[in-house]
């Protein structure tokens, strides 16, 4: 060091420090830190994606799959509060990466039991990103797997296929059905005869 023309007063310093943090540490943060920003300004679906993947069980859709306004507005209140516990604090984090992406005109497609994964984020093309099943408050990974599961066998033709097949009770289907991921399709196959009359 003093070949270097570095002071005598951090020499000493130096040796007196019994642990310092090792290069190789530095030098693997470092490289995956820039890997990450290098997803995020390069390929920004796929990085959501992996992000929101990771932190699923604390993606909550009814908050997050808002338009911009709605989610600023959600956030702001939240930051307003004061000291939040660390539930609240995850949420707020993810709010703030959710406007992030909204900025960057990346938006959540609706959540699907036709389309969507069971516990994975994906983008099927330039600025979407489409939502798990599992992202649906009161839809649990294994019971989206199970739809998941029942869908790759065959499409579901009513709810009550689906609640069959996928093994999953009512509070699901409400779930579900709350969240808009099966718009098109009926409760059962019965045909009411009144129905019919007006046909």
């Amino acid at each position: 060091m003093r070949s270097h023309n570095i002071p005598e007063w951090y020499i000493d310093s130096c040796q007196k420090i019994q642990y310092m943090f090792p290069k190789a540490h530095a030098v693997a943060y470092t490289i995956s830190s820039l890997r990450i920003a290098w997803f995020k300004v390069y390929h920004p679906e796929a990085y959501y994606c992996a992000y929101f993947t990771v932190r699923a069980s604390e993606f909550d859709s009814t908050l997050m799959c808002q338009p911009p306004h709605e989610v600023r507005r959600i956030r702001r209140e939240l930051g307003g509060k004061g000291r939040l516990d660390v539930r609240e604090q995850r949420i707020y984090y993810i709010l703030e990466l959710v406007e992030e992406m909204q900025q960057r005109k990346i938006e959540f497609l609706p959540i699907s039991i036709e389309k969507s994964a069971a516990n994975e984020f994906y983008s099927p093309c330039t600025g979407q990103i489409v939502p798990p099943l599992s992202a649906i408050p009161g839809v649990s990974a294994a019971q989206a797997e199970q739809i998941v599961q029942a869908r790759e066998e065959s499409p579901f033709v009513t709810q009550d296929d689906l609640a069959h097949r996928a093994n999953v009770g009512p509070a699901v289907l409400q779930a579900l059905q709350e969240a808009g991921s099966m718009p098109d399709l009926p409760v059962s196959d019965q045909i009411e005869i009144f129905s019919l009359l007006e046909a």
